[in-house]
């Protein structure tokens, strides 16, 4: 039987993606794979699926285990059971690198999935008994290839009702009454214009607030509603449309001009201090690539993001050449040891004695050339050539990542950096109109 169990990954997933795929435990990584991602490439995938929902939020990743009994499972079925576990367990939708270690008495798979799911974006819900699902699923796999399963005398079913009622809380009350007035309102003041309407209590300022409903007794903070109701999501969320100064030239020597001037306490300013740091780390990448307005911002993050695309794709082609350039160094090799085994077989006339004393080879080194004629490799290739030129790509491989990482890590702050901007623009927009529907009270 196995064992499972779940840990949330809050730091660093390319740690842990090293630690699994580790050489020395898979077998050369003979025992690893992934779903819809590269294993090498596997942390900034997760993040690029991450930023195109609300984030990643604390938990980044699952770190899965599932360890077999000593002795009662092969490392290619361990590895199939595992892939078929996680699969089922995420519905297909979270990409994941798995890998099985072999270096202990006990088999065991380890996987670590995106907490994000790359089909709807949304983070993965473990609700009340989700382990025991995942046990459930585990249990059911091990039985149908032959494995011992302890009898559960619950009798737990595998799956959950896709739908739980839980009591609405003043909470849940307040975060559904922010998502049906979102679509209908333009900025960030206007929705707390109408939640005040609605019979809420509003204090606090920029960016902390603080909710009461005329039947809750105490305030609920926007801290607590969760990753997207903060005031930098909300405002991401209405969708504010920037001034027309946004596309003027001097837009950063503004930005440039007032941060200077709120630093050396020349004015005071509502934007927030958590906020001027992240407009001063934007300004300064910024210039030091020479982007002056919000077009060209807009214009460089969007070349950006096609480059990034095109070395994904590329990194993925190079993977899958390099493992088939694997199989048929192995092919090679082997062929190359066994010649003259089976040069002497067939010296002997295709002797059948020599072959039955020789059988285990001969048929090795049959396959081996049936599947190099299946690859269409050239029959006067040789092993040395053939791994040389896979050592070659996988230095290029290894060269495609490292610049891809330095685009994935640009094109990152390139997106902070038009989010703050724009946040900084809208609150700056805000404050506008409010001064001017003073001046006409």
């Amino acid at each position: 039987m196995a064992i499972t169990k779940i840990i949330k990954l809050r730091k660093s997933v390319l740690n842990s993606i090293r630690y699994i795929t580790d050489s020395k435990k898979t077998q050369g990584e003979y025992y690893v794979s992934s779903f819809n991602c590269g294993v090498h490439t596997a942390d900034l995938e997760f993040e690029l699926t991450a930023s195109m929902g609300t984030g990643e939020g604390s938990i980044k990743a699952l770190h899965l285990i599932q360890s077999f009994v000593p002795g009662e499972v092969d490392p290619a079925t361990a590895h199939e059971i595992g892939r078929q576990l996680v699969m089922e367990f995420t519905r297909a939708s979270h990409e994941f690198v798995l890998a099985t270690h072999i270096d202990k008495d006990h088999i065991h798979n380890h996987a670590v999935i995106n907490n994000v799911s790359f089909v709807d974006h949304h983070k993965f819900r473990q609700p009340p008994g989700t382990l025991d699902r995942l046990q459930s699923i585990s249990d059911r796999l091990c039985a149908m290839h032959g494995l011992y399963v302890m009898d559960d005398p619950q009798n737990q079913s595998d799956t959950y009702p896709k739908e739980q009622h839980y009591p609405l809380t003043h909470r849940k009350i307040l975060k559904d009454k922010i998502d049906a007035l979102i679509p209908g309102v333009t900025s960030i003041d206007e929705l707390f214009d109408k939640l005040a309407n609605d019979g809420y209590d509003i204090k606090g300022s920029f960016p902390s607030y603080s909710f009461k409903s005329e039947s809750a007794k105490l305030y609920t903070n926007i801290s607590d509603l969760g990753e997207r109701y903060t005031t930098d999501a909300l405002i991401s969320r209405i969708g504010v449309s920037l001034p027309d100064s946004a596309e003027n030239p001097g837009i950063l020597k503004d930005l440039s001009d007032r941060l200077q001037m709120i630093k050396e306490g020349k004015k005071k300013d509502t934007v927030s201090p958590a906020l001027i740091k992240r407009l001063t780390v934007a300004y300064d990448f910024l210039s030091s690539h020479c982007i002056t307005t919000m077009s060209e911002l807009k214009k460089t993050k969007e070349s950006l993001t096609e480059s990034v695309k095109d070395k994904h794709d590329r990194i993925h082609e190079m993977e899958k050449e390099i493992d088939r350039l694997k199989s048929i160094c192995e092919h090679l090799k082997r062929k190359e040891q066994l010649n003259n085994i089976y040069a002497s077989y067939l010296r002997s006339g295709r002797d059948q004695t020599f072959r039955d004393a020789h059988l285990k080879e001969i048929k090795l080194f049959e396959a081996s050339c049936i599947f190099l004629l299946d690859m269409n490799v050239d029959p006067t290739v040789r092993y040395s050539e053939s791994f040389e030129r896979l050592g070659e790509l996988i230095k290029t491989k290894d060269s495609h990542i490292e610049s891809y990482r330095m685009d994935v890590d640009d094109l990152k702050q390139l997106k902070s950096a038009s989010k703050n901007i724009s946040l900084f623009l809208s609150q700056k927009t805000d404050k506008k109109n409010k001064d001017i529907s003073r001046d006409i009270q």
